[in-house]
């Protein structure tokens, strides 16, 4: 979601909710299924950079699991995958 706009608002048990507010999203089963052409080109960094504004806003000693909305996949992507742009 963060390569195609900001997100400040919680997502704690509402998934569902969220998968509607992806352009490109069907509906809750098709959502693993995200092909290249539904990234905006480029907006990796874009994402990272929200999602990081996202992360800030906690405190560093509350725990992740306690932290909504957070997310750390750019970090999966960059160290686990190898990718840093795209």
């Amino acid at each position: 979601m963060l390569h195609h706009k900001p997100v400040q608002s919680t997502f704690g048990g509402v998934c569902g909710e969220a998968v509607k507010l992806l352009p490109f999203a069907n509906d809750a089963e098709n959502i693993k299924n995200v092909l290249p052409e539904q990234i905006p080109k480029g907006s990796f960094a874009l994402a990272k950079k929200r999602a990081q504004e996202i992360n800030a806003q906690h405190p560093a000693h509350k725990a992740k699991d306690l932290r909504d909305p957070y997310t750390d996949v750019y970090e999966f992507v960059e160290e686990g995958l190898g990718i840093t742009a795209y």
